[in-house]
């Protein structure tokens, strides 16, 4: 049998089947089929501060509206400690879990307040939660330090992640009404680069922000954090009709909100040396961007396919494979390119 193990949050899991929340894993009865299905954890629906605050509100303010109005009836009226308002039964799901399941059972915690996520965090893992899952959303739109949601790669040593879920999908809404939108990932990100110098700790040599594949606000804040844009270009046709819209909002943003941002670097993936259209969009944006692209192309690989399904990069799923040495490859001229930069004065901008 085919070994599926991996890892994540830091445990070894049987599969890379991760039940994400949902009312699948809120509901009891359906852990043990999930299990029997495969799943390598369950991830249990998220226990929300906001919520919890908002129901204790809701009873206090009954319970004392009920006091000015009908004084008699007051001792007819259980105390507020009586009320089911906290994260009890939020808990109890949690231990619920642990006994019934043999596989990992992580917990999902969005808190308001800086107290908030420590207290909480403290009563799932109390509740026998095997891990807690954070992510870059709180860090956007919560304002929760970034340092609290790295993750350790387990596999390549130095290599810290800051993991999303689908929370992420629903930042893009919640963004339009905050104030300085477009900055918080920068602000997060300086704030957490600082803190490390301040405290000694060994430099962060690359900071690289995964976006979307589409123009939005997530992408703005990563363009607002960034100095620089990679850009990977997929050897098809549209590839090059999207990228002439990247750049117009590269130049948008350089014009208004970060001037140091510009293209740095391109590379083609995907790249087909069978078939003339691969070679022509190849030749194309080389023709365009000769001092951006690489010299190493990506090729087409199955390796690089299967890497995700097993939880892996291809770096490490397949060391030998061509799409692996090809991205070594291409991580060399990244870091040869750094050493060659001759205009930049200062450490902090070579970064």
């Amino acid at each position: 049998m085919t070994d599926l193990t991996t890892t994540y949050l830091g445990m070894t899991l049987r599969s890379p089947l991760v039940a994400s929340p949902s009312p699948l894993t809120g509901n009891p009865e359906m852990w043990e089929r999930l299990e029997a299905a495969g799943a390598g954890a369950i991830v249990l629906p998220s226990l929300f501060e906001e919520q919890i605050e908002h129901e204790s509100f809701a009873v206090d303010f009954a319970l004392e509206q009920g006091s000015n109005q009908s004084g008699e009836a007051l001792s007819y009226l259980p105390e507020m400690e009586s009320y089911d308002v906290g994260p009890s039964r939020h808990l109890a799901l949690v231990e619920q879990a642990r006994e019934r399941l043999g596989i990992p059972v992580i917990a999902s915690l969005n808190g308001t307040s800086p107290g908030g996520w420590v207290r909480y965090a403290r009563h799932l893992v109390d509740a026998g939660a095997h891990a807690i899952e954070l992510n870059l959303y709180d860090v956007v739109v919560e304002g929760l330090p970034l340092g609290d949601v790295l993750q350790p790669c387990p596999d390549v040593p130095n290599l810290w992640c800051a993991p999303a879920t689908i929370d992420l999908a629903g930042a893009e809404i919640e963004l339009v009404s905050l104030v300085a939108r477009e900055t918080r990932l920068q602000r997060a990100l300086t704030t957490y680069l600082d803190e490390r110098q301040a405290n000694g700790e060994p430099q962060i040599d690359y900071v690289f922000v995964d976006c979307p594949p589409s123009l939005s606000l997530l992408t703005v804040n990563a363009f607002v954090a960034a100095r620089e844009v990679l850009i990977p270009i997929q050897c098809e046709y549209y590839a090059l009709e999207g990228l002439s819209q990247l750049l117009k909002h590269v130049e948008l943003i350089r014009g208004h909100l970060n001037t140091t941002l510009h293209v740095s670097t391109i590379l083609l993936t995907m790249y087909d040396g069978r078939t003339r259209l691969s070679a022509q969009v190849a030749d194309e944006v080389r023709e365009h961007f000769p001092d951006q692209v690489v010299k190493t192309s990506v090729p087409r690989s199955v390796r690089i396919s299967e890497a995700p399904s097993h939880g892996q990069t291809v770096m490490t799923y397949d060391p030998a494979s061509s799409g692996a040495l090809s991205y070594l490859e291409a991580a060399r001229e990244l870091a040869e390119q750094v050493l060659t930069w001759t205009d930049l004065t200062t450490t902090e901008e070579r970064v």
